[in-house]
Formats: structure tokens, C-alpha cells, sequence
């Protein structure tokens, strides 16, 4: 019989990173094995925050669109203010149409307000299974002052329930599970552990040439690329690269991003050999990894709980050299030191990542082998099989 699941997420297909991209491939898979497959969404919004009318859509997959009228604010934390509400309210509304078909019910977080609504309008015995992609109670925890502290009580008040509201929690990493199995008291037999997966395409004929406009000839490469805000600590992400470049006469740095971060770097850093451009098509993401000499993932200092960059496995498959500023013990120090042209460090002061790229960019590129060796914690199947395989609590 063909599974009736309904996707919850404001971040859906085409968006080209991020939650978006993760959850365009998971209806994907979860049609390609029979299942009837919808998702309630905005229309795309990341990472520019302005809404793209008449989107493509994926084949097989009912996209119920919202949110095209709305204006998000530029500071991360009124656009979150503009997100929660309106998108519980297009999540409702939607639900009561299409949600009592569902046999399963996919909830993305964040954004969480809207599963205030969604046990109540979803079938009698239909399976809610949470997937979490980043813990905004861990960001929040980072704010000082008595404001901060409200929020902060508030943020954990609403992931408390949304999850709790779950049958199911799949965590995109070990730390994030552990966390908030802790902090929220939660069953950790209704948790599972899934990697972000693979999601760059094949090698595309003609690629590298359509790359020779954003890269010098002859010079080597240090690239950023993917989302940019305040959690990859950007602007000490651009004191490294503008470090390498004076350091280094050889060196060129290239940023691939988008929004209002990245519009602020651009209109404010200038160097001859630093350049910023948007993200490239998903077609030349292979070539782009294939020509960056050393790719960067920035995380901000104590937000390593909260996320495990979902770019990490494209770095991997493609044997690029990475370069990881994470916190000390944290997972994703630890899945870097195992991948052979990785070094991970658990510094931001400018000597101790200079220091880091320095060693990175003497390591061979990875080889297919060693990166399939450590890519089988990364796969989509697995993610499926659970999706379509979890039972409801007794």
C-alpha cells in the first residue's frame, strides 16, 4: 500500500543549500520507494531571504506554497520573529486540507512553533517523526542579558514540546542528540543518529571551464562556499583569508554565498586577491570542490552542539583538503582528524588558524578509497529506510 507523508518544513526544493536542498532530496528518495509524498513550504526563501514566485518544482512531489507576500527583516533574530508565526499559521491551514491523509508526518526544525498545532491536526496514528538540524536553544545560550535570557527561555520552551510532540527524533549528529536527550529529558530509544548525506551531482562535461571566470590561473585556492551567518563567525573567516593572502603571494581566497552577510562582506572588504561571487548551480559544485585547493568550514565558538555542517560530506567525497575551526571534543573535530587530508582546530585566535592552514595545505588531496572509507556514515538510504520503518509510541 503507498505511504501517504507530508514533508514540514518553510525550506523546500529548489533552494540551493542547506535545509532546503536536504529536504528536496528526502522527498526524493522517499517517492523513488512508492511513497505519495507532500510538503507544506514557503516559496523558496534561502539564502537571499526574498521570496522567488514561480520556483520549479520536483517531479512527483506536492509542493503547498506560502509566504510569497512576505518582507523578512535583515537581523537574523527578526526574521526568526517573522518565520515562527507566519509559517505555523500556513502550516495549519494546510494541514487541515491534506493532513489527515498523511501516514507519516516529517517535522524539519527549526523553525518549531508549528508543531504547536500539528498533533492536533494530523490522523489519529499517524507517525510524527522530527528531524533536527540545528538546536536553537544551544545558539540562544550564547546571548547574555536579561532579554537574551527570555528568549532563550521561551526558544527551549517551544523545542521542548515540539519535540516531545514526536514519535521519533532523528539527530544530524551524535552531539545533538546527546544534548538534548540531556536538557529536555527525552526517550533516547525514540532517537536515532543520521549524517547529513552526499549531494553534489556527478561531474558535469564543461564544468571546469564555466569555473575558469572566478579563479586566477596558476594561483591556488582557498575557498568558503555555502551559507554564511553568524554562526560560521564570518568576518574571523575573512581575517583568515585575507592572513593567507599576505602571507602567501600564491594564494588566492574565494567566497561562494549569498545574503545579507555576505552582501556586507562584499561591499566592505576589498583585496585584490579575495573575490566574492553567488553560489554556483549544483552542476558545477564537483568542479568547484575539484579546483578549491582548500575549502573552509567555520563554527563559531561554542555553537558545535547545536549543528554539523551538512557540506561536510561533499567536501569529503570530492578528497578536497579541509580546514575545520571548531570547538575542542566536538564531533565534528573528530570526524575531521579521521579524514586524512582534514585538520581540524579548535581555535579562532589568528595564529593557531593560520597555523592550521598552513599544515592542511601540505596534505595530499584525499583518495577515493579514504574517502569512502569514512563516507559510510554518510548516506541517504539509511535516513530512508528509517523515515519509512519508525512506529508510533504505544
Amino acid at each position: 500500500m503507498q505511504q501517504e507523508i507530508l514533508i514540514l518544513s518553510p525550506f523546500f526544493y529548489p533552494e540551493p543549500i542547506s535545509t532546503g536542498k536536504y529536504n528536496g532530496l528526502v522527498a526524493e528518495g522517499l517517492a523513488a520507494r512508492g511513497a505519495h509524498v507532500a510538503a507544506i513550504c514557503s516559496y523558496p526563501i534561502y539564502p537571499d531571504w526574498v521570496p522567488q514566485r514561480d520556483p520549479s518544482e520536483l517531479p512527483g512531489v506536492l509542493a503547498l506554497r506560502g509566504g510569497a507576500w512576505i518582507k523578512y527583516p535583515q537581523k537574523p533574530l527578526l526574521r526568526r520573529a517573522v518565520l515562527e508565526p507566519w509559517y505555523l499559521l500556513h502550516c495549519a491551514a494546510q494541514m487541515l486540507k491534506v493532513g489527515r491523509k498523511a501516514d507519516r508526518v516529517l517535522a524539519v526544525f527549526p523553525p518549531s512553533l508549528f508543531m504547536l498545532v500539528v498533533p492536533l491536526l494530523a490522523r489519529q496514528g499517524a507517525q510524527i517523526i522530527g528531524i533536527v538540524h540545528d538546536l536553537q536553544g544551544v545558539y540562544a545560550a550564547r546571548k547574555t542579558g536579561l532579554a537574551a535570557k527570555v528568549l532563550q527561555g521561551a526558544i527551549s520552551w517551544v523545542e521542548r514540546r515540539a519535540f516531545t510532540a514526536c514519535d521519533h527524533l532523528v539527530f544530524l549528529s551524535e552531539t545533538m542528540r546527546d544534548v538534548t536527550v540531556q536538557t529536555y529529558g527525552l526517550d533516547a530509544r525514540r532517537t536515532s543518529v543520521h549524517y547529513p548525506f552526499v549531494t553534489i551531482p556527478d561531474e558535469n562535461p564543461g564544468a571546469e571551464a564555466v569555473l575558469d571566470r572566478y579563479f586566477t590561473p596558476g594561483a591556488k585556492s582557498i575557498v568558503y562556499s555555502g551559507a554564511l551567518g553568524e554562526k560560521q563567525a564570518p568576518d574571523k573567516l575573512i581575517e583568515l583569508m585575507l592572513n593567507v593572502l599576505e602571507r602567501h603571494p600564491e594564494w588566492q581566497a574565494r567566497v561562494f554565498s549569498q545574503g545579507p552577510i555576505f552582501e556586507r562582506l562584499k561591499a566592505t572588504v576589498s583585496h585584490e586577491r579575495l573575490a566574492f561571487h553567488p553560489l554556483v548551480e549544483a552542476r558545477l559544485l564537483p568542479a568547484l570542490l575539484k579546483r578549491s585547493d582548500v575549502q573552509v568550514v567555520p563554527q563559531d565558538a561554542g555553537t558545535s552542539d547545536g549543528s554539523l555542517p551538512s557540506k561536510l560530506p561533499n567536501i569529503i567525497a570530492a578528497g578536497t583538503r579541509l580546514l575545520c575551526i571548531t570547538d575542542p571534543a566536538s564531533e565534528l573535530e573528530r570526524i575531521v582528524s579521521a579524514y586524512p587530508a582534514g585538520v581540524a582546530c579548535t581555535s579562532w585566535a589568528l595564529s593557531d588558524t593560520a597555523a592550521a592552514f598552513d599544515q592542511v595545505s601540505q596534505r595530499p588531496r584525499a583518495t577515493r578509497a579514504q574517502s569512502d572509507a569514512l563516507l559510510k556514515q554518510f548516506t541517504l538510504d539509511g535516513l530512508i529506510d528509517r523515515l519509512l520503518t519508525v512506529e508510533a509510541r504505544k
